[in-house]
């Protein structure tokens, strides 16, 4: 999968996925949305590692700095 993900968005990826995992965590008294948090952080910690966002590829989005290899 093509990169289309720099690295100040993958930070903040890095960030409120984490976030997300903490709350799925401290709202382990409803399961369902605890699960859905976690899932969705995972995803975004996902996204940030991999640098790869299949949410920007139908708009054609790509916050990497201008000149880095494709």
């Amino acid at each position: 999968m093509k990169q289309n993900v720099g690295p100040v968005d993958a930070a903040i990826r890095v960030m409120v996925g984490f976030v997300l995992i903490i709350l799925a965590a401290w709202y382990n008294s409803a399961p369902l949305p605890a699960l859905g948090l976690a899932l969705l952080g995972l995803f975004v910690v996902g996204t940030a590692l991999n640098r790869s966002c299949p949410l920007y590829i139908p708009f054609h989005i790509d916050t990497r700095p201008k000149g880095a290899a494709k």
